[in-house]
């Protein structure tokens, strides 16, 4: 439990991407939860979502949002996606596994440059 907390507490204090992996049912929304609770993200959203349990294209207009008109179907004001909304705090994907290859490119993408583009707006 010492180490549990010693581990917590040292990656709360970067602002480094954290992969947390395991087999499912192994805790690691909690141990992501206690990470974003000991860190200066505190005050901000946590944001989670099992990716594996929407289909690609409603998964990433939920992950990057959308502008107006982006689709047949789209809010005609657009939609903040949960990379926003977890700003200045934490994003948790779970079963990122799951993505296919093109959203696994984006979310790539996402965490090298640390920049999302809602969809429509290229």
């Amino acid at each position: 439990m010492l180490r549990r907390l010693a581990i917590i507490k040292n990656y709360a204090g970067t602002d480094a991407t954290i992969l947390i992996n395991g087999e499912s049912g192994t805790g690691k929304e909690v141990l992501a939860q206690s990470i974003h609770n000991a860190s200066q993200r505190v005050n901000g959203p946590f944001v989670a979502i099992n990716c594996g349990a929407m289909a690609p294209q409603i998964l990433e207009s939920e992950l990057f949002g959308y502008v107006a008109g982006a689709f047949t179907g789209a809010s005609p004001k657009g939609k903040i996606g949960l990379f926003e909304l977890a700003h200045h705090g934490t994003i948790f994907l779970d079963e990122i596994s799951e993505l296919d290859k093109p959203l696994q490119t984006r979310l790539l993408r996402v965490l090298q440059e640390r920049q999302i583009m809602r969809l429509g707006s290229d």
